[in-house]
């Protein structure tokens, strides 16, 4: 997990952040070549520098 992520997921107001977390500490530890960043307001996960998935947070009400 990465600072900037950490701060985002802090700030957040979604009513899955919860999910979301857990979503993101699961894909953390799928492959360790994974890095993670902000995307599109969003945490999002690539393999030397390709993006691999990116949380889709819009609306506050739903995640995919």
């Amino acid at each position: 997990m990465t600072d900037k992520v950490d701060d985002f997921m802090r700030s957040l107001k979604h009513d899955r952040k919860d999910e979301v977390q857990i979503v993101r500490e699961f894909v953390l530890t799928a492959d360790p070549r994974l890095s993670e960043q902000i995307k599109w307001n969003a945490p999002s996960f690539g393999i030397d520098g390709d993006d691999r998935m990116t949380f889709r947070l819009q609306p506050e009400t739903g995640c995919s």
